[in-house]
C-alpha cells in the first residue's frame, strides 16, 4: 500500500494524481470545476478524477485518498466555511467519498496540503518551519511551525485572504467587506483589468503601463468579455 490518491479541488479545475510515499507521481490529469452547476456536478467529477487516478491499478496497493478544497475543513474531514464555493458549506467531504469508493479519505484545506506538500518534498524540505502563499482563485496561505502544521483554534490559521484592509471596500465571496481577496483573486483581478479596459480613453485598444500597452485586447480581438480566470 504504497500509493495514494490526490485531488486538488480549485474554483476553475479539478486537478488528480496517483502518488508514492516518497512523493513520486504516478499519474496526473485535470478537469474543469464548472463551480456553476453546483455540488453535485462538482461531487460527480471529483469521483470521476479520483476513477481515473484509479484506472488500472490495484486498489490493494492504495492507501487512501487524500483530498486538497477550498474552505474551512474541520478534524473529521467536513467542509463547514466556504466562501468561494458556497455550495461546499456544511459537507461531509471524506465521509462521502469514504463511503463510494470504501478508503481511507483525508480532507483538509487546499492551501494547507499544498503547504504540507512543499514541506515533505518541495521549496520547504530540510527546514522545520515555513510559510506558503498562494493566489489563484483565491488568497491563501499556510504555516508549518516545528514540524507541525497550524490549524488554528478555529481550522482559519494563515486565511491571509480574508484579512480586511478596506471596511468600505467591495464584497468578498466570505460575506465581509475589502478583504485582501476581494482585490487580489484571479476573478477580482480579470474584473477590474475589464473594467480599466473599457474605461480607458484608448477603449478596448491599450492600457498604458509605464510607457507600454496592453496586448490582452489584442489576444481576444477586442472582445474583453473573453477575459476569464482562465
Amino acid at each position: 500500500m504504497n500509493k495514494a490518491v490526490g485531488i486538488d479541488l480549485g474554483g476553475t479545475y479539478i486537478k488528480f494524481g496517483l502518488v508514492k510515499k516518497d512523493g513520486t507521481i504516478l499519474k496526473r490529469g485535470q478537469i474543469e470545476t464548472h463551480t456553476e452547476k453546483g455540488r453535485p456536478e462538482i461531487l460527480r467529477r471529483m469521483e470521476e478524477a479520483v476513477n481515473e487516478s484509479l484506472s488500472g491499478v490495484n486498489t490493494s496497493e492504495v492507501c487512501g485518498i487524500g483530498i486538497g478544497t477550498p474552505g474551512l475543513v474541520d478534524s473529521k474531514g467536513a467542509v463547514f466555511l466556504a466562501p468561494n464555493l458556497p455550495e461546499w458549506n456544511d459537507l461531509p467531504l471524506a465521509k462521502i467519498f469514504h463511503e463510494k469508493f470504501n478508503l481511507p479519505v483525508k480532507v483538509e484545506n487546499d492551501v494547507n496540503t499544498i503547504t504540507w506538500g512543499e514541506y515533505l518534498f518541495g521549496a520547504g524540505k530540510g527546514f522545520r518551519t515555513i510559510v506558503c502563499i498562494t493566489l489563484g482563485t483565491g488568497l491563501g496561505g499556510g504555516v508549518v511551525v516545528d514540524g507541525k502544521l497550524l490549524r488554528g483554534g478555529k481550522y482559519s490559521a494563515a486565511e491571509l485572504g480574508h484579512i480586511t484592509i478596506n471596511s468600505r471596500g467591495p464584497r468578498c465571496g466570505c460575506g465581509n467587506k475589502g478583504c485582501v481577496e476581494a482585490y487580489v483573486g484571479a476573478g477580482r483581478i480579470v474584473k477590474r483589468t475589464v473594467k480599466a479596459l473599457k474605461n480607458s480613453t484608448c477603449k478596448a485598444k491599450a492600457l498604458p503601463y509605464n510607457g507600454a500597452k496592453s496586448i490582452i485586447p489584442e489576444l481576444v480581438n477586442g472582445n474583453l468579455e473573453k477575459i476569464t480566470p482562465k
